[in-house]
């Protein structure tokens, strides 16, 4: 796997991603999957459900790759809540 690098070369060069997580007044929880292009800081998209699963962020993925191209990189924090499994080339 490349390393990813610590600074960003141009938009779309770096996408970055990572779930956040909120409650609603009513206690319902959220999950939220933010994606960001780290050179505009420009959000590229923002998945709100009440769960999120692998192939729900493969299908956010996929449409920003078909309306942006392929970014060289995405850094996320690989987390106990990243389903880096069923998302990764690998």
């Amino acid at each position: 796997m490349p390393h990813v690098p610590r600074f960003e070369r141009a938009p779309d060069h770096v996408w970055v991603m990572d779930f956040v997580f909120d409650t609603c007044a009513n206690g319902r929880a959220l999950k939220c999957l933010p994606v960001l292009d780290e050179w505009t800081k420009e959000g590229l998209a923002i998945d709100v459900r009440s769960g999120i699963r692998g192939a729900r962020v493969v299908e956010v993925l996929s449409r920003l790759v078909s309306d942006r191209g392929t970014p060289r990189f995405i850094r996320t924090d690989n987390g106990p809540s990243s389903p880096r499994r069923r998302y990764s080339r690998g």
